[in-house]
């Protein structure tokens, strides 16, 4: 399913911007070394994405962010 202008993610720049950092960062730690298998791949991925989920600094910006835009959102409706 495509977004569309109207659901509300324009509201939440980040959450693209947090998908990129964790393609990249994921494929960096996946292909550091050459891969054996599609097994191997697998299993680095699983480990990559694992270790991404650990930066919690990245994540808590993001969920403030995606906060205010909601509280912004609701308090904009309310007013309407």
């Amino acid at each position: 399913m495509t977004p569309s202008p109207n659901d509300g993610w324009n509201e939440f720049p980040d959450v693209a911007a947090l998908d990129i950092l964790m393609c990249v960062q994921v494929r960096c730690l996946v292909y550091e070394t050459p891969l054996e298998s599609e097994e191997d791949l697998a299993a680095r991925n699983l480990a990559a994405c694992l270790e991404v989920l650990q930066i919690h600094c990245v994540f808590y910006r993001v969920h403030d962010n995606i906060v205010a835009a909601l509280t912004h959102a609701a308090a904009r409706r309310t007013s309407l």
